[in-house]
């Protein structure tokens, strides 16, 4: 049957297509004119015919297919989760709208020869100074957390509030539900609540004008809802604010309280925001003798800074978060070398099976396809893959996401449908991804010469299985050194909290209290108890230090603390050399690091020494004994030079050592001496395990996501081997059969396999 025919244009570039209408002889001697199909129809035919031989590829390569894109679905599962979490940790306070112009101020202590510590609270005259002084601040408040009962009918509950100054929300505009932000704090009794809160005293989300009590004889008037703030994402907790104008607020009570000219201060959070147009390295420039002025009589040797930190890096800044930065950088980069495995799995795959596709090829070039058209065909293949893929890998995200934040302490969010930046860097992903796993197999595909494939005659690409094996390789690198990653932050972990602590932390109780000898005492006296003793908070975070001036004339920077005498004992701390002091303030223990520091050349040559008390009204201590090195805050802080007194006076801390039995009672009994400690506010108290356990619980979760994900893979890895294997034995059929025919067994058959995969992951280590 003959006839017009419309064809597109398939000639090759050393054809010359005919002109449009004109005959040629086609099949069976048929005379047809030559139509060329329209452009448009000329792509959309040639995309259509891309996707069907891609979705036929698929059906027909099911097992091989599953494996890539299973592989490459959990590798973007799992590089979306770290990047999510990334992301996250890297924005924290985002919630505050403008967050970028709003400034947190940090207290910086720099003792001479000494770490320097930071803070981010700083003294309440700071602010009004600040905005005296500097006109490019557009507003500034102050925050205050403390602890109070609210109640309203049956429901009462300890809170954490936020005294807060009334400026506080132009600094700090937060979404509101209900209320005027800005001047919610105005009025004394003005307290703003988040969603959840206003529903769980008043059943509703806009219980404006309502009031409840506070600590149950101050009535307290909601004047605006806030949405509730999100967990691990924002430095402020609970959402709670409370007007700083009433009487009895922390605020008001500084305000009151005299300046002492000869005592420094930190006791509260400053927040500023930038005026518009205004450059924060103006206000930077001038803080200075701002921050003398604030501490005008410090010690010699001591260097006191305020830095001004933007909410949004604070986080993440060295001095409040040691190792921070190094801990979520780890974790995107675990999810960047999971994906690429699952990339190197789908790269190996398509390359192993090219020559299955060798005939396809060879027709599409005979008919006249070019290099590039099928380049771009397995591209598009690829992209489908990939599509598919990420898919599966958005689903398991949103599914595993609520695990990850509650294991990793973050508030990471998916919401790709209302977060076009979001949708734009998964779209930027899919290509990068595309192309990083397409172009390497699509070259290979491409490659076969079309004479000698019809002829029967299929060879290997040049070069393709060097690279298959150098890839599996590196792959196998990639995961021996993902599992030593994993092994030395696990070594770290059980170092931290095993030889690096030194403290014998079990049965501990700690209280925050204005501690007494006699306190301690009637405390030893309870069945359970098998010591207590009072000590200062130094002991525990090792913040306190004072100066020493050595025999050269310079200043040095020492950490003290003190505590009763049997504190130490009971904590396992013994003198290596000497004794423990006697109930005297004149008695003192130091550390190894302080026998160095002061310039003893052994510890058995410090003992019976005399140290300068900072106080020149205060006799020297003489040192008595030498203990180990140790702390209780985080490995990451080095332990420097210390000073152990046995003065109980300023004692802030009760250390009660259980005996193991009747804990219920012990605790119960703590509980029932409230009114000795502070009739004002409830008992504080916290096993000392359980502290240890949160200053490493970054350390304990950065191990344990190495391992989760180093299994993951490994995993990965054994798939893609497994498609290696079997695309192998397809490709080898008539090698394994003339073997067997020439007398080989099953066991030879399968040890020359094993043998050919386990050469690239020998290379790997």
């Amino acid at each position: 049957m003959c006839g017009p025919l419309y064809l597109p244009n398939v000639f090759t570039s050393g054809q010359v297509a005919p002109r449009r209408g004109a005959p040629f002889s086609g099949k069976y001697g048929c005379r047809l004119r030559f139509f060329p199909m329209r452009r448009r129809h000329t792509l959309a035919a040639m995309f259509s015919n891309y996707l069907a031989a891609a979705l036929r590829h698929l059906v027909r390569s099911r097992f091989y297919a599953a494996l890539s894109i299973a592989g490459l679905a959990v590798g973007i599962c799992v590089v979306m989760l770290m990047l999510l979490v990334v992301r996250n940790e890297t924005g924290y306070n985002r919630v505050v709208r403008g967050a970028d112009q709003v400034y947190l101020a940090v207290s910086t202590l720099k003792p001479k020869q000494h770490p320097a510590d930071y803070n981010t609270a700083v003294s309440h005259t700071l602010a009004p100074a600040l905005k005296l002084r500097f006109p490019q601040i557009g507003a500034i408040a102050r925050l205050d957390a403390h602890n109070v009962f609210l109640e309203r009918g049956a429901v009462r509950a300890r809170e954490r509030i936020y005294w807060a100054d009334p400026a506080f929300f132009e600094v700090m505009p937060l979404p509101v539900i209900a209320g005027d932000l800005r001047q919610a704090l105005h009025r004394p009794d003005g307290i703003v609540l988040p969603r959840s809160v206003a529903r769980k005293y008043f059943g509703r989300d806009d219980p404006l004008g309502a009031t409840l009590q506070l600590d149950r004889d101050q009535t307290m008037t909601v004047t605006a809802i806030i949405e509730d703030l999100p967990t691990g994402a924002t430095d402020l907790e609970t959402g709670i604010f409370a007007s700083g104008l009433l009487a009895r607020s922390t605020l008001a009570g500084f305000d009151r309280t005299p300046v002492d000219p000869d005592s420094f201060l930190i006791d509260c959070t400053t927040y500023l925001r930038l005026a518009p147009g205004a450059s924060i390295e103006t206000i930077r420039a001038g803080m200075p003798p701002i921050a003398a002025s604030q501490f005008a009589r410090r010690p010699p040797g001591l260097e006191y800074e305020i830095a001004l930190l933007r909410i949004d890096e604070a986080h993440l800044f060295p001095g409040l978060n040691p190792g921070g930065r190094t801990r979520v950088m780890t974790l995107a980069g675990i999810g960047v070398l999971t994906l690429l495995v699952a990339a190197i799995n789908f790269v190996n795959l398509s390359t192993a099976r090219a020559s299955r596709r060798a005939r396809e090829i060879a027709v599409r070039k005979t008919a006249g396809a070019s290099r590039a058209a099928l380049i771009v065909q397995f591209l598009g293949e690829t992209l489908l893959y990939v599509l598919l893929a990420t898919c599966m890998g958005v689903a398991l995200t949103e599914l595993l996401l609520p695990w990850v934040n509650s294991f990793l302490q973050t508030g990471a969010a998916f919401d790709y449908l209302s977060d076009p930046a979001l949708l734009g860097w998964l779209a930027l992903g899919i290509i990068v991804l595309t192309l990083c796993a397409g172009l390497y197999p699509a070259f290979v595909l491409t490659a076969f010469r079309p004479a000698t494939v019809l002829k029967g005659v299929i060879a290997q690409v040049s070069g393709s299985n060097f690279a298959r094996q150098t890839l599996v390789t590196l792959q196998f690198a990639v995961l021996i050194g993902m599992l030593v990653a994993a092994a030395v932050v696990y070594q770290q972990r059980s170092y931290a909290l095993n030889d690096a602590l030194r403290v014998a932390t079990d049965q501990h109780v700690l209280v925050e209290t204005q501690c007494t000898p006699e306190i301690s005492s009637d405390i030893r006296k309870l069945p359970g108890v098998r010591s207590a003793g009072c000590s200062n908070e130094c002991l525990i975070s090792g913040n306190c230090f004072d100066n020493i001036r050595m025999v050269d004339g310079s200043l040095t920077a020492y950490g003290t603390a003190s505590a009763e005498a049997g504190v130490l004992g009971s904590l396992g701390i013994e003198p290596i050399v000497g004794r423990l002091p006697d109930v005297t303030t004149t008695q003192v223990l130091i550390n190894e690091q302080a026998v160095r520091r002061f310039g003893f050349s052994s510890a058995q040559d410090a003992i019976g020494k005399l140290i300068p008390d900072s106080s020149t009204r205060n006799p020297p201590r003489e040192i008595v004994g030498v203990v180990p090195d140790f702390s209780m805050n985080s490995v990451e802080q080095p332990v420097g030079p210390m000073v152990y007194s046995t003065s109980v006076r300023g004692s802030n801390l009760l250390d009660v050592q259980l005996t193991g039995q009747h804990v219920p009672e012990v605790l119960a009994a703590l509980d029932q001496l409230k009114p000795r400690f502070n009739p004002n506010d409830t008992l504080k108290r916290y096993f000392l395990n359980d502290r240890i356990q949160d200053l490493y619980q970054a350390m304990l979760r950065m191990a344990q996501a190495f391992s989760v994900m180093a299994i993951i893979a490994v995993a990965l890895a054994c798939l893609g081997l497994i498609g290696l294997s079997a695309a192998a034995t397809d490709r080898r059929t008539k090698e394994i059969g003339i073997r067997k025919a020439m007398g080989a067994g099953d066991r030879e058959i399968v040890g020359l396999l094993v043998w050919q995969f386990t050469k690239p992951v020998m290379k790997g280590r």
